[in-house]
């Protein structure tokens, strides 16, 4: 569980949910899968 900042809700995850729900009503069955994502060059970021 991470805060929530509402720059990111209003943005880049309320477009993924509304993919998402485009998809269950066409296929009426979608997996979401989450994760890490690790990348060989990814900087690091403490705050």
């Amino acid at each position: 569980m991470t805060p929530q900042k509402s720059y990111l809700n209003q943005g880049a995850w309320l477009a993924l949910e509304e993919k998402v729900r485009n998809m269950v009503n066409k296929y009426k069955v979608v997996y979401v899968m989450t994760g890490p994502l690790y990348e060989r060059d990814a900087t690091t970021s403490f705050r």
